[in-house]
C-alpha cells in the first residue's frame, strides 16, 4: 500500500484556480489524484480530508469564494490559515495575495449537496468497484461469479488497489481506514445488479 505523493508545488504554483477538493488534498501536502477518486488516493488519511471537506462545504455561504468547481487557491489559502490549520509553507505564501473577499452568496444548494455526497460516499461501492472491473477483464465470462471471484483472490493476494488480502470469511478491504471484509454472496449480488441493469439499459 503506497504513501500519497507529496503536492508538486512547482506545478500547483502555476494552476491559481483548482477544484475544492484538489485544494483541500493540497492544505494537507498530498498531490491531488488524476480524477476525483479520492477514497482511492486518500487511503492513509481519509478521516483528515472528509473532515476538511466538510468544514469547507458548510462555509460555501460565508464565504462565497470557496466554491465547490473551481476555487482561488490564495483566497482558500487565506481562509482555512484563519481556521487554524496546518496547511504547508507553499500555501501559506499564497495566502498574502488573497483577492478581496466576493459578496455573500445563498446558502448550499441541491447539487452542491450532491457533489459531496458523490465524493464521501460509501467506501466500499467506491474503492471495490475498479477491482472487480479489472477482475471481470481477466475473466471470459464477466458475469460467472466463480471465475470473477477467484481473480479477485488472486488481486487480493497482491493486495491490489483496495484489497488487503483474502481470509477464510473473504476478502479483506480498506473502508474508512479499517478493515473490512468483501464475501462471495456479496459480490453475486453485485454482478446480478450489475447484469440486471445492463439488460434494463438494452431495452
Amino acid at each position: 500500500m503506497r504513501n500519497p505523493d507529496p503536492a508538486n508545488w512547482g506545478k500547483w504554483s502555476l494552476i491559481p484556480h483548482p477544484e475544492l477538493w484538489q485544494a483541500v488534498c493540497l492544505s494537507m501536502d498530498f498531490e491531488p489524484p488524476k480524477s476525483c477518486d479520492v477514497v482511492e488516493f486518500l487511503r492513509l488519511d481519509q478521516k483528515t480530508f472528509k473532515d476538511r471537506m466538510q468544514v469547507c462545504m458548510a462555509n460555501i455561504g460565508p464565504h462565497p469564494e470557496l466554491e465547490v468547481t473551481r476555487v482561488n487557491l490564495a483566497t482558500f489559502a487565506a481562509v482555512v490559515s484563519k481556521w487554524g490549520w496546518p496547511i504547508p509553507q507553499q500555501l501559506q505564501a499564497l495566502a498574502q495575495h488573497a483577492p478581496t473577499p466576493a459578496p455573500a452568496k445563498p446558502a448550499i444548494t441541491a447539487p452542491v449537496v450532491e457533489v459531496m455526497r458523490r465524493i464521501t460516499r460509501d467506501t466500499r461501492r467506491r474503492t471495490l468497484k475498479p477491482e472487480i472491473e479489472h477482475a471481470q477483464s481477466l475473466c471470459k465470462d464477466t458475469s460467472d461469479v466463480a471465475e470473477v471471484w477467484a481473480a479477485l483472490q488472486k488481486m487480493a493476494e497482491k493486495q491490489h488497489g483496495q484489497l488487503l488480502g483474502a481470509t477464510e470469511d473473504g476478502l479483506q478491504y480498506l473502508k474508512n481506514g479499517e478493515a473490512a471484509t468483501f464475501t462471495r454472496d456479496a459480490l453475486q449480488k453485485r454482478l446480478k445488479r450489475s447484469w440486471t441493469k445492463t439488460q434494463k439499459d438494452r431495452r
